[in-house]
């Protein structure tokens, strides 16, 4: 059985052009940066003013289980479900842990895909969701 706890903020997608505004103090804030641009999910309270594009209304989880201690394919195998399923994702990792946001639409379906799939998902505080 795999171990999800959910994340309790509502979360932003954005690209933005300056680094400089972003809080990366706020837990669940990530940067990513590639030729073509930067992409930055946050909390979106924390989201920088000058934006290009944004998309605020995501939801998401995290293994409780750290890379190390999780089997090596649960990740596809969890993007697997969820594709199935229909629902479109974003995943991203830091050095330990691995992460899925998706659109609040989508995210009770989600959770009862993932719930029949054999996870336990709880939240930050480890009280079960069921």
């Amino acid at each position: 059985m795999m171990n999800i706890n959910l994340i309790p903020d509502l979360m932003s997608v954005s690209t933005i052009t300056d680094p400089s505004e972003v809080d990366f103090s706020q837990p669940y804030t990530f940067l990513s940066v590639s030729k073509e641009n930067m992409t930055l999910i946050c909390p979106m309270d924390y989201t920088p003013e000058h934006t290009i594009l944004r998309e605020d209304g995501w939801k998401g989880f995290k293994f409780a289980d750290t890379l190390y201690t999780c089997n090596a394919g649960a990740l596809s195998t969890i993007s697997s479900v969820l594709d199935e399923a229909g629902i479109p994702i974003i995943m991203t990792s830091d050095v330990n842990m691995d992460y899925i946001f998706l659109k609040e639409e989508h995210f009770t379906k989600a959770l009862y895909t993932l719930e029949q799939n054999g996870c336990k998902i709880t939240n930050e505080m480890g009280d079960t969701t069921a």
